[in-house]
C-alpha cells in the first residue's frame, strides 16, 4: 500500500506541474506513475479474489465435514436474533409488575356529601331570611 500511495503522490505532483507549466516531462512521469498505481491496484485485487476463493473453499469443506457444528451455528444465530425480543418482553413485564398501581378513587360519595352540605346551607340561608 505504501507503493500505491507513493505512486499516487508522484502522479499528483507531476500532473499538477504539467497543468500549471505545460512541462511534457512532468506529464510523462505522471502517466507512468498512474500506470504503476493501476498495476498495483490490479495486483491487490487479484490477491483479494484469490484469498476470497480460498475462504469460500474452506467454508465449503468445513460445512461438509462438520454438519453438527453448522447446525449448532444456525441455532445460535436464531437465538442471537430472538434474545433481544425476549429481553424486551422481560423488561416490559418487570416494569409493569413493579410499578405502583394507584387505587381507584370513587368521587361519587364525596360529591353526594358536598351536595347535601350545599343544600343544607342554602336551606339555612333561606330560613334565616324568612
Amino acid at each position: 500500500m505504501d507503493d500505491l500511495h507513493k505512486q499516487l503522490e508522484i502522479y499528483k505532483e507531476n500532473y499538477a506541474r504539467y497543468r500549471v507549466t505545460g512541462d511534457i516531462n512532468a506529464k510523462t512521469v505522471a502517466d507512468t506513475a498512474l500506470g504503476e498505481a493501476e498495476k498495483i491496484i490490479k495486483e491487490e485485487k487479484s490477491q483479494y479474489e484469490q484469498g476470497k476463493g480460498y475462504i469460500q473453499n474452506f467454508v465449503s469443506s468445513f460445512t461438509q465435514t462438520n454438519p453438527d457444528l453448522v447446525n449448532l451455528h444456525q441455532k445460535a444465530s436464531t437465538l442471537q436474533r430472538q434474545v433481544p425480543l425476549v429481553q424486551d418482553d422481560y423488561v416490559q413485564t418487570q416494569m409493569m409488575s413493579t410499578s405502583p398501581i394507584a387505587p381507584h378513587v370513587d368521587y361519587t360519595n364525596y360529591l353526594v356529601k358536598l351536595g347535601v352540605v350545599v343544600a343544607l346551607g342554602l336551606a339555612a340561608g333561606l330560613a334565616a331570611t324568612l
